[in-house]
This record gives structure tokens, sequence and C-alpha cells, in this order.
């Protein structure tokens, strides 16, 4: 019986994530497993996610990058179902990744340096394993002696300009100015052997979790050492004289002796490896793997190319120099150009090396062989023994045991919600993608025949399955067939091929355009009837603006009439006018880190604020940048103005607490704070922010509604009988359920004052009033109005409502 395996994709760089999921699944298919797909950056992943958990059984889950942690459910698969998460970089990039991974989840890393680090600093990771990348050669390989480019580079380039810490004062540009010229002076040094060194020569002590957390912050150091490395190889070579071919973004900004040798090519990825097939000689410059293999390696192999690339432990350990692979090092780089030199005058010695490296990357360096050596963990975890804490799958592995098919299948996943606008939009991006790779191998090019056959049954695939749908066609009667029968007659003659990709790419143009058109011609359909929830909608944003301007476009309120300016201005609707963001885009902010605590903090008004010490000091500056906007004079949202302030010596409940801006900025003059929050990764980080007021500041981790039981509490639980001033509430929501839960604290209370959000949910504004003066107390909104992308909501039920109702009891 066939076991089902769930790959999750992307794209990243180039690609490449989306490249080595269709690679894994071609392999896991050939084992016999069934594989099912999800993209996580379609619109409608987490909807796939669940129909797969209700209808099929997975035996495991494979991702890279671990963007598995991309999906926020409620349903999960079974726990028996095997987690192995590829990871493509370093662990340092996967920091807050690894503090939400599950412990039994197996981690696979393609550098056992990276491997050493998890066990020293993530002892929890048991299941973690080495499987080095591999690659996939060029499908037509030119005859050696015929190759008409010398020397090929595969990637981007970046200026590598003097960084912003070479002129630091402070110890974070001290550290990574330190860090950076060790790793630049020992090319084997790993970022967290620097970082090691470098601690130890100012004496200065970190726990594993301080140092994990201080060496995530240090990314821009290791990218920065690739661009030096890389760019230092280039210029090296086109000084010399030696004519170098490069595909990738950036090389125009390269600037060098020799710059006349540098011939930049255009292309995607796909072009690329083509031309991998008539190359001499690939270059590599390894990124940081000290200890692991790259993917350029292999494809260069596997296309009949000399790889030449700087060492790595792995790489000496699995090549022999001059023999299947030619290599350099990078403190000896004055070497280089005779290397290439010699190989080029030297074509027969250049072959034979090409050979024994093609022979080998087949034997060993394909994604056959490292899909095996994952089919095995994933055999090992369901079955009988555990393995040792660390593994090498580097080597060759036995098939899986068992019972399995010949060929499994590629299961299709359905989405029982799916409308026919997102059914179309879905096929005109798979169009549009095909259309752009099609275009950029013509243009290289690399095009064949083949690519304008293969472009025509995906046409005619995507046809039937549109004309399925909703009866609609690219083409109309027979139209197609008599398109393919002029294609095949001009394919045919040989030269023609050429003419083809060309016709074909003119009428794949205008079929985008008529396909876009019809896809926004059904979603307003299925919007007018009611049958599109928001995040259905696939060019919401601009339907959003039309729904405004529509809805509000004549009207006289100031409020109403300054969204519509911003609207109109900017075409798109947030949760405020865009006027505020302009105000609070790229405002200072004092990030500092805590290495007491573990967590960053922003100096506000001499004060601190801490965050979670998840959070990253981009995260730190947006979740700041938004509060102080929130609470600026001229937004909807703030809590106090002149008329309602805080008063010395009063009681106050700040119910919905966060990062604790309302109440720090009242903390001085209050007698008694209760901070009331439910979500746990706050809770630290309020601890640490009110350290110097814990007399009298009580933090509540509950969460706040009508009844009180182990996790939910309420206003008259906490005060408690206890003379309550000021209650400032913002609870996602459950704002009405909070307020029944208050009414003995209302009564009690005769100068009671209330703050709170009604934005949450539609009606809201008004059950929150209509209560509130049931109680007693004279209501007002504030000012002004925001946008609540309530993704739950429908398009239509879109609306801009007052954020706060203030209270006061007469």
């Amino acid at each position: 019986m066939a076991k089902n395996i769930l790959l999750l994709t992307g794209s990243g760089i180039y690609g490449a994530l989306g490249n080595y999921i269709d690679a894994f699944e071609k392999e896991f298919l050939k084992l016999g497993y069934n594989t099912l797909v999800i993209d996580v950056e379609k619109p409608d992943y987490l909807e796939q996610y669940r129909w797969v958990v209700e209808h099929c059984p997975i035996y495991a889950v494979v991702d890279c990058q671990g963007v598995w942690d991309e999906i926020e459910c409620e349903s999960d698969i079974p726990g028996d179902a095997v987690k192995l998460h590829y990871f493509c970089d370093h662990p340092l990039y996967h920091f807050e990744r690894l503090a939400r991974t599950g412990a039994d989840e197996v981690i696979v890393n393609i550098d056992r340096e990276h491997v050493r680090y998890l066990r020293q600093y993530y002892p929890q990771f048991v299941r973690t394993a080495f499987i080095p990348l591999a690659g996939c050669g060029a499908d037509r390989l030119i005859p050696y002696g015929e190759r008409e480019t010398d020397v090929l580079f595969t990637g981007s380039y970046w200026l590598p300009e003097t960084p912003a810490w070479e002129a630091g004062r402070d110890f974070g540009d001290k550290l990574k100015a330190a860090i950076c010229r060790r790793m630049l002076e020992c090319s084997a040094k790993t970022i967290e052997q620097a970082l090691r060194e470098e601690l130890e020569r100012m004496q200065v002590t970190l726990s594993s979790r301080e140092f994990t957390g201080l060496l995530s912050e240090l990314k821009d150091v290791e990218s920065y050492v690739r661009r030096v490395n890389r760019d230092r190889v280039i210029r090296c070579l086109l000084a010399a004289g030696i004519r170098v071919s490069v595909y990738g973004a950036g090389w125009e900004d390269l600037q060098c002796e020799g710059r006349e040798n540098l011939t930049m090519l255009d292309g995607n990825a796909e072009a690329a490896r083509r031309a991998l097939g008539h190359a001499k000689i690939a270059l590599n410059v390894m990124p940081g793997f000290k200890a692991g293999f790259q993917e350029r390696i292999a494809a260069a192999m596997l296309s009949g190319a000399v790889a030449v690339t700087d060492v790595s432990s792995y790489i000496e350990e699995e090549f022999c120099d001059g023999n299947d692979i030619v290599l350099y090092r990078l403190e000896e780089l004055e070497k280089l150009p005779q290397k290439i030199e010699s190989l080029l005058r030297n074509p027969e010695e250049a072959e034979r090396i090409a050979e024994a490296g093609r022979r080998k990357a087949l034997e060993s360096h394909t994604w056959e062989q490292r899909v095996r050596q994952m089919a095995a963990l994933i055999e090992q975890y369901h079955g009988t023994e555990e393995m040792s804490a660390e593994r090498d799958c580097s080597g060759a592995a036995d098939a899986p045991n068992g019972d399995m098919p010949v060929c499994g299948q590629r299961l299709e996943i359905k989405n029982e919600r799916e409308r026919v606008s997102y059914s179309m939009w879905r096929i005109s991006t798979a169009l549009s993608r095909e259309v752009n790779g099609l275009k950029e191998l013509y243009n290289s090019g690399y095009a064949e025949a083949g690519d304008a056959v293969a472009f025509l049954e995906k046409l005619r695939a995507w046809q039937d399955e549109m004309n399925g749908l909703c009866g609609r066609r690219f083409f109309s009667g027979d139209n197609l067939s008599l398109f393919s029968g002029t294609l095949s007659g001009m394919l045919q003659t040989g030269e023609g091929f050429e003419q083809a990709i060309l016709l074909l790419l003119m009428t794949a143009d205008s079929l985008l355009v008529r396909m876009e058109e019809r896809v926004r011609a059904a979603e307003l359909e299925e919007m007018l009837l009611g049958e599109t929830a928001f995040y259905d909608m696939r060019n919401h944003e601009e339907l959003l603006a039309k729904h405004m301007l529509h809805k509000y476009g004549g009207s006289e309120d100031p409020g109403h009439r300054l969204w519509m300016e911003s609207v109109r201005e900017s075409g798109r609707v947030r949760s405020y006018p865009q006027q505020l963001y302009d105000k609070y885009e790229g405002i200072a902010a004092d990030i500092r880190y805590d290495n007491e605590r573990g967590m960053l903090y922003v100096m506000h008004h001499e004060k601190r604020i801490y965050y979670p010490d998840t959070y990253t000091p981009e995260e730190v500056y947006a979740e700041y940048c938004f509060c102080c906007m929130e609470q600026d004079e001229d937004s909807p949202h703030r809590y106090l103005d002149e008329r309602f302030r805080v008063e010395e010596g009063t009681v106050v409940i700040d119910a919905g607490t966060a990062e604790g801006n309302f109440a720090l900025a009242i903390v001085g003059q209050v007698k008694k704070l209760y901070l009331v929050e439910c979500d746990a990764k706050w809770i630290p980080a309020l601890e640490a922010t009110f350290a110097p007021w814990r007399e009298k500041v009580t933090i509540v981790e509950k969460m706040l509604g009508d009844r009180a039981d182990e996790t939910h509490t309420t206003i008259d639980e906490i005060a408690a009988g206890e003379t309550i001033d000021i209650i400032k509430m913002d609870v996602e929501g459950a704002e009405a359920a909070a307020l029944a839960g208050a009414a003995k604290t209302l009564r009690q209370n005769p100068a009671i004052r209330c703050v709170i959000a009604t934005y949450h949910a539609k009606g809201m504004e008004e059950r929150v009033m209509q209560y509130l003066r049931e109680q007693d107390f004279r209501t007002e909104t504030t000012e002004g109005y925001l946008c609540y992308r309530n993704e739950s909501e429908a398009l239509w039920d879109m609306e801009l409502r007052h954020a706060l109702v203030r209270a006061q009891k007469i």
C-alpha cells in the first residue's frame, strides 16, 4: 500500500525552493510514495491543507526552509506523521522558526557544521541529519570540444560596500566588525566559531539561548562575507584576462579592472541550467558552507563541465582535486587564474576531469540519492528503531523497506470552496509563469522545439479544465486544434521552431489579457451575488478600494472625506488613512538588546518597552511604529486626549495590554494598575517593562470575558470590590462579553470612566454604547474612522468604523 507524502513548496531565490520540491516529488514517486503538493504562497493553501487533513492519511510532511511554519491552522495532521524540514541555510536564519519547531520533528541540514551547531545549542532536537545539496544538469550536453563558453558562473552579484558597522562605535558594531575580520582572514571559520572566539577575547559568557539570539543578529555579517568572497573571485579572474560569463542580477554594478572580460547573459534559472551544457568550466564560490556541498557544483558536473570551486571539508573528503574536480583556496586566490588557464590550454585534460566528475555526480550527488536518504529517515522514524542524535546521511541509502508500489501517484488536492474566479486566476497565473519562462528561454537562445510542444500541451489541459469549470475557452470552437496544427507544421521544418515559439508567445500574450479581464469580471459577479468572501478575492485591494469609494465617496462626513482622499491618492485601503502611515514612515527608534533578559526593547520617553524574545529588530521596529501611530493625536484609536485623561492616584484596568504602551504612558501617576493579557508571548516582556513599578502593577494572564475559571477572568473578579477609576479595553472583539463580566464594577463605582475598542465586529459600537447607557453612562465615539481588515468578512460588508467609545458615569 502506498504512503502519502505531503510536500510544502514556495518560491525562494530564483524559484529554488520550488525546484527542490519538484525534484523531491519526482524521486518520492519513483520510490513508490504518493505525493500531495501545497504551495504555501498560494492564497488558498489553508483550504487545501484542511482538505488534505480531512481526506488523506499523511505518512510524512516534507518541506524546504521550514515553510511548514507558515501554516497556522486549527486542523493538524496525525501525530505519528513524520515532519521533515530540509534547511538550506545556516540555522541562524531560522532562529524564530526553530523556537516554534517541535522536538520530535526531523531537521535535515546541508552542512555538517550546521548539525553540530544544532547539537550544541538546541539539544532538544534529537532528530537531526546531514544530507547535502544535489543538482540537476543540463538535458542537452554539447561535446566538450565544441563548447563555446569558457567560464560560466550562475548567481547574482551584490556590491560589497563598506558596511555601517565599520564606522560604528557601540558594542554591536565593534562585534560585527571583529567577526567579519576573523571570517575573512580564515575562510574555513564558521560564523559561530568567530563569535565564540570574540566573546572569549572579551571575557563575555552567554547562555545557549543568548548565544543563538545574538548569532541571529549577525545575518548581515554572514551575508557580507559571502558578497566579499564572490566579488574577490570574479575580480581576480577578470583582472587576469579570463573571460567569464554570468547569469544573475546585479552584475552591472561590478566595475573593476578587466571589466571587458565579463559577459552578462539574460535568462532565468532554467536558461542558466541549459547554459551549463555549453560551458567548459563552471565556477563556484561556496556560500558559507564550511562542511557542505553546493547545488552549483553538482549541476556543473552533471552537465559535463569542469567544476571549479573553493574548498569545504566535505568536498575534500568526497572528491579528488585534479581528478574529478578542481579546487582553490580563498587564501591563495592568486593561484586560481593559473588553474583556469591550464584547463583552457589543455582541453583533453579538462574533458577527462569533467567526465570523471560527471560519473561521480551520477553515482552519488543527484536528487535521487538525496531523496532515498530522506526516505530512509522517514521510514526509520515510523519504524522500529530510534536513530542516533546526529545522523550523517550523506552516503548511499537503501530504498525504503516494505511492500511499496513500483511507482506512486500524485494525488489531486481539491478545494471544495474554490470559485470560478479563483480557478480562472489560478490558470491565468500558471499561464503567465509559463509565458515568462518561455520568453526567457527564447531570449537566452536556449529555447528548443520541445518547449513549444510542452507549452501547447499545458495550454490544452488548461482549456479543458476551464471548459469543465465554467464553459469558457481560450479559443472558440476547434481553433485550438487548428492553431496546434499550424505550430506542429512549423516545428517539423526543423529551423522553423523559433518562428513557432514567437507565434506561440504573441498568441499567449493576447490570451493573458483576455484572462485578466475574465478573472475581474467573474470576481465582480461573485461579489454582487454575495458568493465571495474577502480572502477569496484575487484582486481584493482594487475591488475594496472601489467598494469604499462607492460607499463613502459622496459623504459629507469629514472623517469619510479624509479617508476617500487617502484611497483616491494611494489606490488602496489600509487600516488607517494613508496620511497617518506617511507621518510615521522612517521614524527613529532607539532599539537595544538586554543581554540579561535576552529581549529587545525600545527606549520610549525614557522608559523601556520590551518585546517577546522571538522578535527580530525589524519586527520590533514595525510594532513600535504602529503603536506610536495608533496613539497619534490625529488617530481614531487614541485612548486619551485633553478631556479624557488619567489623574493622579487613580486605579486603572488595562484589558488587552499587548506591549503595554498605554499602561506605560500612565504608570507614573496611577495608584494601582492591572494589566490583563491572555497572549503568553507578551507576559515575560510585560514583566520586564513594568519591573520598576512592580509594587503597583499586577499582571493577569487570562482571557477576559463574562465568566471566571482557570483560563478566563472577569473585570468583577479582578476588581474584587476595589474602587476602579478607569477601564481601558481592547480585547479583539470580546468587548461585549467583557462588559457583561464588569456589571458589578460598573454599578459600584460612581465616577468610573471607560474607553472601549468597538471596531473588531460589525455592530459592536451600537451594542457597547447601548449597554453603557443602560448602566447610566454618557457615551461618545472618538473622531475619525479606521477600516478593520477582518478576513472572515465579505468584501461588501467592509466598512469604516469608529475605533473607540469613551464613557463617563453620569
